[in-house]
């Protein structure tokens, strides 16, 4: 199983999406991260209505929470966050993303060290944290796993949450 970002495209290709990515991400920080909150509100709103309680203390598993963990840093400011993905995720040192490079391929790599250097992963954070301080102390945890296959016994969470994964698995049926 790969991650979407193993698509052959060549290296133009791949240059121009960065560029078009940063464009898109500085000039539409501060919206995106608005809607980012709102729309883990909802989704709060939503799963407190089906737990007929808070989503405060809560045990939560995130499956595919991307690189930068933005939902489930929302989502840790009030509750224990575990996010589980393919990817291996990248540390702000040298062997982390070596690591980062064996586990998910020179592509993804290469994305992680541009949006580094352009500053990008920063600035996001950033302005997550000005928007909502206390997601910056969230208590999130991270798992490189296959979803379909965590190892965690039933019941180990109360709640899971995903956005925009189940399009890439192969059997989303295994995964539910």
């Amino acid at each position: 199983m790969k991650s979407y970002v193993n698509v052959p495209l060549s290296a133009f290709q791949r240059i121009r999406e960065l560029f078009t990515l940063y464009a898109f991400r500085r000039n539409l920080e501060v919206q995106e991260v608005t809607q980012l909150i709102q729309g883990v509100q909802q989704h709060t709103s939503r799963i407190e209505a089906l737990l007929g309680e808070p989503l405060r203390g809560q045990a939560i598993l995130e499956v595919g929470p991307g690189q930068l963990l933005k939902r489930a840093r929302i989502f840790g400011a009030h509750n224990h966050v575990s996010c589980i993905d393919l990817d291996e995720l990248p540390t702000d040192d040298m062997a982390g993303l070596l690591r980062m490079w064996r586990a998910n391929g020179s592509m993804r790599a290469i994305k992680t060290l541009g949006r580094r250097l352009l500053g990008m992963d920063r600035h996001f954070l950033e302005r997550l944290y000005a928007a909502m301080p206390e997601a910056r102390n969230a208590d999130v945890k991270f798992f490189r796993s296959d979803a379909t296959r965590t190892g965690f016994a039933n019941a180990s969470y109360d709640v899971t949450v995903s956005t925009s994964v189940l399009e890439h698995i192969p059997d989303p049926e295994a995964l539910v």
